[in-house]
């Protein structure tokens, strides 16, 4: 990215405070007299409208003041910015984030303390094994009309799924699906299951025939979350009190359909690089429903292997000086509670 000149500089530091502040606009007027930098409102509208031209600001009306534009942020973030680490911020991070609670706990507790201290949604996602096979699939009866289907994994891991069923259904049903299913995912990786098209089932029971296809689609979607890895979602209703989705309920609607799409925050999460937070800003988001946001995410790990992401998620007017140390806090603790918790 070019360089700008130090007033510039300061113009751009300026505007993206005072926006970040207000979700207005921000004139020269204002400017030139809330901070010290010696020129006039003209000199700043002069230089406010250069910096509008080479795309680092923008003018929402003709008659308004400027806004940072996603190239604006992405300057203020890499030259501009200077992060305030917060002890407090810390402590509480590692208060919630302990080593006695299993995984899932673990990553919902970590994003709901990132969603408290920021005000913006939080995400974690987890790096899946897709190599992972299945190892045998049995049905079980538990009431007369409920059966769980009990799916044995190659990591010695034990899913069971409550399904509806038929009174109808016998013992010996559930063995010819258990038998069925079992050899049909033979040797599939749980990534090549979710892919993989229904058994044939010869049976002529009705019952047994709705009981296997609703198995097969549960077992289905199963292997398709865990190809995946785990996602967990905290403060999506943070968006709902930021202006400029209040403005555009559309927009708001299809982001939080794009948050709550598991494919698409994997793939979005599943870029962060490395231990150090990674902020992804307006356009250079792929799916359209996130050009709207800022994502700042950070890689977790079990010892030194990636272990998965956290993340905030919010306007691209984002506190980013307070936030990006929080991330980056979270998710150094968060490594180190899972690898005492599988230690």
């Amino acid at each position: 990215m070019e360089e700008i000149s130090t007033r510039k500089e300061q113009i751009l530091k300026a505007v993206v405070i005072e926006y970040v502040a207000t979700a207005e606009p921000v004139g020269s007027q204002l400017l030139g007299e809330r901070y010290p930098m010696g020129i006039g409102p003209a000199t700043i509208r002069s230089e406010m409208a250069e910096m509008s031209e080479r795309g680092l600001l923008e003018q929402p009306h003709t008659s308004a003041g400027r806004i940072p534009s996603d190239s604006g942020y992405r300057y203020y973030v890499e030259r501009l910015a200077e992060p305030i680490e917060s002890k407090i911020a810390d402590r509480e991070v590692r208060t919630v984030v302990r080593s006695d609670m299993d995984l899932d706990d673990l990553l919902r507790e970590t994003c709901a303390v990132l969603t408290k201290l920021t005000r913006y949604a939080s995400i974690a996602t987890t790096v899946s094994n897709r190599s992972v096979t299945v190892r045998q699939v049995t049905l079980a009866g538990v009431t007369p009309t409920r059966v769980v289907m009990i799916v044995l994994l190659s990591t010695g891991e034990v899913d069971n799924i409550i399904l509806e069923a038929s009174s109808d259904l016998t013992l010996s049903d559930l063995y010819e699906i258990s038998a069925a299913l079992s050899a049909h995912v033979a040797n599939k990786t749980i990534k090549q299951i979710a892919r993989t098209s229904a058994p044939e089932f010869a049976s002529r029971k009705q019952p047994a025939v709705e009981m296997m296809t609703r198995a097969w689609r549960a077992l289905r979607t199963a292997c398709k979350e865990r190809s995946l890895g785990k996602i967990v979602r905290e403060g999506t209703t943070y968006l709902l009190a930021e202006p400029e989705f209040q403005r555009n309920i559309a927009a708001l609607t299809d982001l939080v359909r794009a948050i709550e799409d598991a494919d698409t925050m994997h793939q979005v999460l599943d870029r962060t690089p490395g231990s150090r937070a990674n902020v992804t800003i307006g356009k250079e988001h792929e799916p359209e429903p996130l050009k709207s946001v800022a994502i700042i995410a950070s890689r977790f790990f079990v010892h030194n292997e990636e272990a998965g992401a956290i993340a905030v998620l919010g306007p691209t007017r984002m506190r980013y000086e307070q936030t990006i140390p929080i991330v980056e806090h979270a998710a150094r603790a968060l490594s180190d509670a899972i690898t005492k918790l599988v230690s």
